[in-house]
């Protein structure tokens, strides 16, 4: 999941869709945006970090703490 900068979401994916990662999903939540939890109602739980674009990669029902370095994420992704 990205929440914060467009621009950083659309960078992400970009990158990420040159690995092959299965099952692979991203959720871009807009701070701003209100309606999206309505929606996905667990999506109020993830915030960005001092005002950063933040990622949030989970797995297996369990989410590493929040990110908000991209090139940290994406050397992630490359790694596992």
């Amino acid at each position: 999941m990205v929440v914060g900068d467009r621009t950083y979401a659309k960078e992400l994916i970009l990158n990420l869709e040159k690995l092959y990662i299965p099952n692979f999903v991203c959720i871009y939540k807009n701070p701003e945006d209100r309606t999206i939890k309505s929606t996905i109602s667990f999506i109020s739980d993830y915030n960005m970090i001092e005002g950063k674009t933040t990622f949030y990669i989970c797995r297996n029902f369990m989410c590493l703490k929040p990110i908000t370095d991209l090139n940290y994420v994406l050397k992630f992704f490359k790694q596992n």
